[in-house]
């Protein structure tokens, strides 16, 4: 199936599956039994007498794929293994040793600055495995381990450097910090997240890892010889973040993903790589619930979507130009199926999407748990 691909010149965002996205998924069908069944669409000429001015011209491109129908519902999705994201992952990662060496080796002191901003922080044990805080707990305490990425907002990290070099590495749904445990160092303290308080315990050191191109080993300040490390060099996920002597293991090494703007903010329309079909919201409805789905391009204002960039969490809200309501996960939840519909704009996870760059297209995933738009 082609890759989707995005345009500005009229803007417009192609996509697989009748949003953004990575892979082709078969058209799904509703799964909510109180869903109701696929409304009619109004003819494309009636959309069409939409006055001029507010029209937002489509411009659908060409398929490799059959086309898919008219009226395919939107449904998020659970993603295959993620890819490597380009020119971020493309360095192999080494088995992981085991983190119980005798005589650690020293950490080569040199130090990269990364700038301030968001991250996903990527094990060295696994790039399938981020860090990630248990449960998307907000509470003072709550443990960091490593879990499959999700797009969730538990897996992403503001890093702010101090003017003596070292790092504060907050969680971005918390608004907590990565923290040693009532600053006491020792071998296989289990990293939590604590609210701010300046303190040693919160603060590292990135240090080129001179065995990994582009990864970073972590330094305590409270006692540099003393590292992040992921328990036992797993590569499962929900394997315990903790502290641990230097060793030089792939354990002690990360990836830092930086995350930011991939588009501007504007109106576009959305169409789908695959069919050629755009998204549309069904009937042109105003209301709360409407169906989302792909039709045939007919350069109305049910076709046409504000795109805008939160700059605080990096996720992105889809906003329906013809009624001004969120693309919105139905209900909340994040199983795979749930149907993608229109709802007043509540500022939820439901809400909220991640935006990626795939090889020359873009995808779209929710940020309730990584599903993806389709």
């Amino acid at each position: 199936m082609a890759k989707p691909t995005l345009a500005t010149e009229p803007k417009q965002v192609a996509s697989e599956q009748s949003t953004i996205n990575d892979r082709s998924v078969e058209p799904a069908e509703y799964t909510d039994e109180d869903e109701p069944s696929q409304l009619d669409r109004a003819p494309a000429d009636a959309a069409a007498e939409e006055p001029a001015t507010d029209a937002v011209p489509a411009v659908e491109e060409p398929s490799d794929s059959p086309a898919t129908a008219d009226g395919a519902t939107a449904t998020t999705d659970t993603p295959s293994e993620n890819p490597a994201p380009p020119d971020t992952l493309g360095t192999d990662l080494a088995p992981a040793d085991d983190p119980s060496t005798d005589a650690p080796p020293a950490v080569t002191e040199v130090v990269e600055e990364l700038r301030d901003g968001l991250y996903e922080i990527i094990a060295g044990t696994s790039e399938a495995l981020r860090m990630d805080v248990t449960g998307g707990s907000s509470a003072d305490g709550a443990h960091v381990q490593t879990w499959s990425s999700n797009d969730t907002i538990a897996q992403r990290w503001r890093l702010t450097r101090n003017n003596e070099g070292y790092y504060t590495i907050q969680n971005v749904g918390s608004g907590k910090y990565l923290d040693v445990p009532s600053a006491q160092v020792a071998e296989g303290a289990w990293l939590w997240q604590h609210v701010g308080n300046g303190s040693a315990a919160q603060q590292w050191k990135l240090v080129s890892d001179p065995e990994r191109a582009g990864s970073y080993v972590l330094q305590s300040r409270l006692n540099p010889t003393y590292v992040v490390d992921v328990s036992n060099a797993s590569r499962a996920k929900g394997a315990r973040i903790q502290l641990y002597l230097a060793n030089g293991s792939a354990a002690q090494s990360f990836l830092f993903l930086r995350i930011e703007r991939v588009i501007e903010d504007g109106i576009y329309t959305i169409a789908n790589a695959g069919s050629g079909l755009m998204l549309d919201v069904s009937a042109a409805s105003l209301h709360n619930g409407a169906n989302v789905q792909q039709y045939t391009g007919n350069r109305s204002l049910a076709q046409s979507f504000k795109i805008t960039y939160d700059e605080s969490n990096g996720y992105y809200t889809i906003i329906s130009a013809q009624s001004g309501k969120a693309l919105d996960v139905k209900g909340g939840r994040s199983a795979k199926g749930t149907n993608v519909q229109q709802f007043s704009h509540n500022g939820s996870r439901a809400q909220q999407w991640a935006i990626k760059r795939l090889d020359g297209s873009m995808g779209i995933f929710s940020a309730l748990d990584g599903k993806r738009s389709t």
